[in-house]
């Protein structure tokens, strides 16, 4: 039976179809914020059949994350990772920031341009460029926030600093280090919400307990180091098409019978779903999946995640759609030209910079180089 090492070196260590599902996944999100801001509410989008994929979208985009820089900590010093990882992650969110706070900001503050600017949230909400996230602008949007996807981003930025200590304490290479690590933080986030009442929480030492264990964004670590550990393990562990159904089958069970309103608050469930996410993620990314015409030319993935909330709120708020669809229909052309935007004119031309220490730098240098 073939396995995960047998397949990269089967499409030549680079998956094929891994950039539609990125691709998939970010625009998930999308449809989801439509869904959730067009109802005001994430209770009708939890409480229907399909919430699982909407559920699953994060977590399985911290699984593919693992699964792909797990390499690159292999190949590179732990300076050179983390350089190498901030010119994925801040480019496209500085574009998103900046295109917030100096675009949508001014146009959809109900306060006076220059008292929208000498606000002090409005100083505060470039916090966002370092990765602390503040989600008002002056004004906006009635207080409620401008980029709500943002919250992921600290908790990716944490996941690689657990990773270059891995290497560090020299676990780079193991990859039940790496799952015992997961399944220690899970095990102890469900002994934690079975102790504890989170809402009782005080003091620092339980806060950052409740903040580690009890958080959606603390259940998004295990799966990021589980993604890892399925790339060091990759040698023994089959790449199945029936292992990937059965994974299947597992999720939309759980989307028919488990109640959606209760599965992020419950760390037993994000347990119980760990396995099928993560291997559903880089069996789908081997495939020969291709990209959908006019997606072959960059990864708009990202771009897609980090600008889309405040271009679906400043529609939103503007012509005030009664259906979520409609939303939808009217953000996609502008959410997607944004992230081609800044791919091409910013985060391709930074990327390719790392060709020195980064086969996807080179891959991007090239692809630019030849106009692909």
């Amino acid at each position: 039976m073939r396995s995960f090492d047998d397949r990269l070196a089967e499409v030549g260590g680079f998956g094929p179809g891994f950039d539609l599902v990125r691709l998939v996944l970010c625009y998930e999100v999308l449809v989801w914020h439509c869904w959730v801001i067009g109802a005001g509410s994430v209770e009708p989008g939890k409480g229907s059949l399909a919430w699982i994929p909407f559920e699953m979208m994060v977590p399985m985009f911290f699984a593919l994350s693992g699964f792909l820089v797990a390499g690159s900590s292999l190949r590179l010093a732990p300076q050179a990772f983390l350089i190498n990882r901030a010119l994925r992650i801040f480019p496209a969110l500085w574009a998103a920031v900046f295109m917030a706070a100096l675009v949508v900001g001014p146009l959809m503050t109900e306060l006076p341009i220059g008292e929208y600017f000498r606000e002090p949230q409005f100083r505060a909400y470039f916090l966002n460029l370092f990765g602390i996230i503040r989600y008002p602008l002056p004004g906006v949007f009635g207080g409620y926030g401008v980029n709500g996807s943002l919250w992921t981003v600290p908790w990716e930025i944490l996941c690689y600093f657990i990773m270059v200590g891995m290497v560090v304490v020299g676990l780079s290479k193991r990859g039940g280090a790496y799952l015992a690590l997961a399944l220690a933080i899970l095990f102890a986030g469900v002994a934690y919400a079975a102790m504890v009442d989170p809402a009782e929480a005080q003091g620092i030492g339980q806060k950052l307990l409740k903040f580690a264990l009890a958080t959606q964004g603390g259940m998004l670590i295990p799966y990021f180091l589980s993604g890892a550990a399925l790339f060091h393990l990759r040698a023994r562990i089959p790449w199945d098409w029936r292992i990937a159904a059965a994974c299947g089958v597992v999720l939309l069970w759980a989307s028919l019978f488990v109640d959606g309103l209760v599965w992020s608050k419950t760390p037993l469930l994000a347990l119980l779903a760990l396995v099928p996410s993560v291997y559903l993620v880089p069996y789908l990314g081997l495939l020969r999946l291709p990209r959908p015409p006019g997606f072959r030319k960059g990864d708009y993935s990202y771009g897609v995640y980090v600008c889309h909330f405040p271009i679906v709120m400043t529609l939103h708020t503007v012509f005030g759609f009664s259906d979520w669809r409609l939303l939808l229909l009217a953000s996609f052309v502008p959410v997607t030209l944004f992230a081609m935007a800044s791919w091409h004119w910013i985060e391709a031309p930074i990327l390719a910079q790392r060709k020195r220490f980064s086969m996807v730098g080179r891959r991007i240098a090239e692809a630019e180089k030849s106009g692909a």
